[in-house]
């Protein structure tokens, strides 16, 4: 991903921001909605092993289903990519505020995905 067009690499790590948050907060109302169905589960798995400490949670599996799915090489490698290139961006902004005072752009957004 070339650090030449500004707002591909925010654009990125924005629509991955958004579609994670999406995930996960689905993730937790699906583990809210099945809450009895862990516990049960768990008692059994308590029951069966009770050396055992590792308890089953819906968010922890799907969380790791997101993480073999989506968070491939490539996908990990384009994150790192456009972290690198909106920080470097964020960075020329913040330089070129101190020497003349004035902010090239709208750093806004930049700030928002970065947070």
């Amino acid at each position: 991903m070339s650090c030449l067009d500004e707002d591909k690499p925010l654009q990125f790590l924005y629509e991955y921001a958004v579609r994670w948050s999406a995930y996960s907060n689905s993730l937790w109302k699906l583990s809210n909605v099945l809450s009895k169905f862990e516990s049960e589960l768990n008692t059994c798995y308590e029951e069966s092993w009770p050396q055992e400490t590792n308890q089953f949670r819906i968010y922890k599996m799907m969380a790791k289903i997101w993480n073999s799915e989506v968070n491939n090489e490539e996908m990990m490698l384009n994150l790192k990519d456009s972290f690198k290139c909106a920080l470097k961006t964020y960075h020329q902004d913040l330089l070129q505020h101190i020497r003349d005072k004035s902010v090239r752009k709208e750093t806004l957004g930049m700030e928002a995905v970065l947070k």
